[in-house]
C-alpha cells in the first residue's frame, strides 16, 4: 500500500525548523571543537589597573572548583584588591556570574550596578558581606577583538551563537569596601 504524502504549509515549516536546528547544532559542534588552544606562556598581564600583579596561589577550593574549568584559572594581588583571571578557550556554562559563588560562602549580596572604567567598559558590580568583612566586587568577560560582557550569561550566548574565536579573559576584582565599613562604624 502507498502512502501520500501531504504537504502543508506547517509541515514545510516544522521541516525548515528542524534543519535549522540541525545545521546550528552542527556548527557549534565544528566551530567549537576544533577551536585551537591559544599558548599561554608569557601571555598574562603583568599589571592591572596601575597595579603589579603578585601571583598568589589557588585555595585548595579554588583549585577544586576550577579542576574541570575548561581555561587557565591565575590569583593575583594587585594593590589593595584581589583578582582572579580566567582565559577560557570555549563556551561554557561553568563560567557563572561572581555572586553566585560569594552567595555559595555565605556571602550577601547586594547594591547590583554597572561600574564604568576609565576605558569606557562597564562592569557588573555588587556589595558582598559576611560577618565583618565587606567587599566590592566587580566583574567583566573581555574578548580577543575588544569585546565585553558584564554577564557571563550575555557572554555565552554571543560566544555560542556568533562562533567567536577565543581565548575570552574573565576579571573578578575584590576589594574592600571602605565606604560602607566606615558608614557602620560611625553609626556604633
Amino acid at each position: 500500500m502507498e502512502r501520500l504524502l501531504v504537504v502543508t504549509k506547517q509541515n514545510v515549516r516544522t521541516a525548515c525548523f528542524i534543519v535549522a536546528i540541525c545545521l546550528a547544532l552542527h556548527t557549534q559542534a565544528r566551530d567549537h571543537t576544533t577551536l585551537p588552544k591559544p599558548p599561554l606562556a608569557g601571555d598574562w598581564p603583568s599589571q592591572f589597573e596601575g597595579h603589579r600583579l603578585e601571583e598568589q596561589a589557588l585555595s585548595a577550593i579554588e583549585t577544586k572548583v576550577f579542576a574541570k574549568f575548561p581555561g587557565t584559572v591565575r590569583r593575583y594581588q594587585a594593590g589593595d584588591a584581589q583578582l582572579i583571571m580566567r582565559r577560557i578557550h570555549t563556551a561554557t556554562r561553568l563560567l557563572h556570574p561572581g555572586a553566585d559563588c560569594f552567595r555559595a560562602m555565605g556571602y550577601k549580596i547586594k547594591n547590583y550596578r554597572n561600574f564604568r572604567d576609565e576605558q569606557g567598559r562597564s562592569w557588573s558590580q555588587f556589595d558582598a558581606t559576611l560577618g565583618t568583612t565587606r567587599l566590592k566586587v566587580r566583574e567583566l568577560i573581555t574578548g580577543p577583538e575588544g569585546d565585553y560582557w558584564t554577564d557571563p550569561g550575555q557572554w555565552y550566548w554571543h560566544v555560542l551563537w556568533q562562533s567567536d574565536q577565543g581565548p575570552w579573559t574573565s576579571y573578578l576584582v575584590a576589594e574592600h569596601n571602605q565606604l560602607t565599613e566606615s558608614k557602620e562604624a560611625r553609626s556604633r
